[in-house]
C-alpha cells in the first residue's frame, strides 16, 4: 500500500534524522505509517493504538527538527590521555558550530581527548517548550555526566550541574573535592586556588566555559548569566604534577593556545605575539631561580610585546616586617645591605627588559623602600647609612623642583638599570587590548584593601597580582608569585603558585603556570 501524502507531507520521511534519532519504539511507528498509509490504518492492521503511533512520530519529529537526541546522560566514554579539553553544553541549546570544529582539530592535532560535561538550564522564554535534556547529535560522543578522576590529583566533576546563571559557580564547592583539584562545568570561566597544608602544591577548582552558544531567559538572572557566557574549554595535561590552560574564543569559534591559532574548518596557524605577559610577583632578591628560568623559556618560546611586573623589590634586606633576630640574620648572611639588594634587583629587570618592553607597576613591597626612607630611625643605620641619605636628599630635590613626591625605588633603578623600563604609577593607567593592567591589587576601590572580588566589581577588565595566588573572577584575572614559594612569614596552609598570566594577541587571556619549574608548550 502506498503512503497517504498527507503523512510524508507532515513528516519528511526521506530526512536520514528519522532514523539516525529514532527510538526502537519510534522507528516501529515510522516504519508502520510507511507500511500502512496512516496511524489509523497501522493501528487496525497491527491491533496497535493508533494515539501511541502518532504520540512517537510527534516525539520523533520535533527532535528532527532541533537536530536533537534526548536521552539519559551518566557516563560517558572517557579515554586514557595525557590531554584533555574540558567544556560544557547547554540543554535544549545547539553548540557553535566553529568552535566545536575548531577544539575538534586541536584535539586531533594534539593527541586530546574532548570532553563536553551536561549542564540543565530551564529557559522559559525559549520557543522549545519540552524541558528534558536534549543534545545536538554532533556533541553526543563528547558528553559525559560523570565523576571521575582523569589524571591524578585531577577531578572531573561532571555529575554536579550548576545553574548557568549562578554568579559564583564554585560557591560551596571548595571541599567537595577532598585534596583533589576539580574541574567544573559552567558556562561562566572561574578559579579559585585552595590553600593547602605543608609543601603540598595547593588545590585548584575552575569552571570550563561553554560549546553552546548564549540562551537564557529574559530576565534579570538570564541577562547576568548572557553578560558573563564564556565561549571556552579548560585543557588539561598530565606532568611532574599537572598542568592547566584557558581557552577563550572569539565570535567566529576560533582560538589561541600558546604560540598556535586554531581555525574553524582550516589548518592551524602561527598565533600572533602575545599582547602582554603579566608575571607574578617578582621579588627578585627571593625570586625562584626555577621558575625564573622557566619564564625565560615561556618569553623566548612566546614572544610577548610587554612583561608586566608587580612586587620587583623585595626588600627583605631593611623590610619593617624584620624583627631582631631576622635583621641578625641577615647580617650575618651579608643580605642586610639594601643598595646591594636594588642593584640585584635591577639586574633581573635588565634581564627581563632585553626581551620585552618591561613594565614596572607600583606596588606595596616596591613602596617599602619609600617607607624606610620616611622613618628617620633608619639613617642610624650604619650599614645602609649612604644610600639612605644620598636617595632621601634626592627625593627632597624633587619635591621642592618639581613639586611631586617621586618613588624612591623608581629613581635609582633609573640610574642602575641599563635598559629601558616604563614606570607605572599609582594613578596611571596601562591598557591592553581594554584590560587595565596598572593595579598591583592591593589597594581596592575607594581606599579598601584590594582583592579580586573587588576589582571584578569595578566594570573594566582587570589583571592584578598582590596574593601570590592565582584567581579568576568574573572580569578579574590574579597571577601568583615569582617568589619562593616559602618566604617564612606565610606561616601555615599555602594557597601560593608560579603562575602567570598571557594576554594573547587576539585581547585573550590566559594562565600559565610553573610546576616543579616545568611549564607545558
Amino acid at each position: 500500500m502506498g503512503t497517504n501524502k498527507k503523512w510524508t507531507d507532515r513528516y519528511d520521511f526521506a530526512n536520514p534524522l528519522f532514523k539516525e534519532l529514532a527510538t526502537p519504539a519510534q522507528q516501529r511507528a515510522v516504519d508502520l505509517v510507511l507500511k500502512y498509509g496512516s496511524p489509523e490504518k497501522a493501528g487496525k492492521a497491527e491491533n496497535v493504538n493508533e494515539r501511541n503511533i502518532r504520540g512517537r512520530l510527534e516525539e520523533l519529529s520535533k527532535k528532527v527538527a532541533a537536530g536533537f537526541e534526548q536521552q539519559e546522560i551518566i557516563k560517558g566514554d572517557i579515554k586514557k590521555s595525557d590531554r584533555y579539553v574540558i567544556t560544557c553544553a547547554q540543554n535544549m541549546t545547539a553548540p557553535h558550530s566553529g568552535f566545536l570544529s575548531a577544539l575538534e582539530s586541536y584535539c586531533a592535532q594534539n593527541n586530546a581527548e574532548l570532553i563536553i560535561i551536561p549542564i540543565r538550564y530551564r529557559n522559559p522564554t525559549t520557543e522549545k517548550e519540552d524541558p528534558k535534556d536534549e543534545w545536538d547529535k554532533r556533541i553526543r560522543k563528547y558528553i559525559s555526566g560523570e565523576r571521575k578522576e582523569i589524571i591524578p590529583g585531577v577531578m572531573l566533576m561532571g555529575d554536579i550541574k550548576t545553574q548557568p546563571t549562578a554568579v559564583n559557580p564554585l560557591s560551596g564547592l571548595h571541599t567537595i573535592t577532598g585534596n583533589k583539584c576539580g574541574i567544573f562545568g559552567h558556562t561562566k570561566v572561574a578559579m579559585e586556588t585552595i590553600p593547602t597544608p605543608g609543601q603540598e602544591l595547593p588545590k585548584i577548582l575552575m569552571t570550563t566555559g561553554s560549546i553552546t552558544a548564549s540562551n537564557y531567559s529574559d530576565s534579570k538572572a538570564g541577562k547576568k548569566g548572557e553578560f558573563h557566557h564564556v565561549l571556552g574549554a579548560v585543557i588539561v595535561e598530565a606532568g611532574d604534577s599537572f598542568h592547566f590552560r584557558f581557552i577563550n574564543a572569539q565570535s567566529d569559534g576560533s582560538f589561541i593556545d600558546l604560540n598556535t591559532r586554531y581555525i574553524p574548518n582550516k589548518a592551524t596557524k602561527k598565533a600572533p605575539r602575545p599582547s602582554a605577559l603579566v608575571l607574578g610577583d617578582l621579588h627578585a632578591a627571593r625570586h625562584d631561580p626555577d621558575n625564573l628560568a622557566a619564564v625565560m623559556d615561556i618569553i623566548d618560546t612566546l614572544k610577548p610585546r610587554r612583561i608586566v611586573c608587580h612586587d620587583v623589590l623585595d626588600f627583605q634586606s631593611a623590610g619593617h616586617h624584620n624583627d631582631f633576630f631576622t635583621r641578625f640574620r641577615l647580617h650575618q648572611s651579608g643580605k642586610d645591605k639594601v643598595i646591594e639588594e636594588i642593584r640585584y634587583t635591577c639586574d633581573v629587570l635588565d634581564k627581563l627588559a632585553a626581551k620585552a618592553d618591561l613594565f614596572i607597576v607600583c606596588s606595596n613591597h616596591d613602596e617599602h623602600l619609600y617607607r624606610w626612607l620616611e622613618n628617620h630611625h633608619n639613617g642610624m643605620d650604619i650599614v645602609n647609612a649612604r644610600i639612605y641619605h644620598e636617595l632621601k636628599a634626592e627625593m627632597l630635590g624633587v619635591i621642592q623642583d618639581k613639586d611631586y613626591i617621586p618613588d624612591p625605588f623608581e629613581l635609582a633603578a633609573k640610574k642602575i638599570m641599563k635598559k629601558k623600563a616604563r614606570f607605572v604609577g599609582r594613578k596611571e593607567s596601562l591598557q591592553v587590548h581594554g584590560i587595565e593592567m596598572s593595579e598591583h591589587g592591593d589597594k581596592g576601590p575607594n581606599g579598601a584593601r584590594g582583592n579580586a572580588n573587588a576589582f571584578d566589581k569595578i566594570g573594566v577588565k582587570t589583571i592584578i597580582g598582590h596574593s601570590h595566588t592565582p584567581r579568576i573572577v568574573g572580569g578579574c584575572y590574579q597571577a601568583g608569585t615569582s617568589s619562593l614559594l616559602d618566604m617564612e612569614y606565610n606561616t601555615g596552609p599555602s594557597s601560593w603558585l608560579h603562575s602567570h598570566v598571557v594576554v594573547y594577541g587576539n585581547g585573550k587571556r590566559s594562565h600559565i603556570n610553573v610546576i616543579n619549574g616545568q611549564w607545558k608548550l
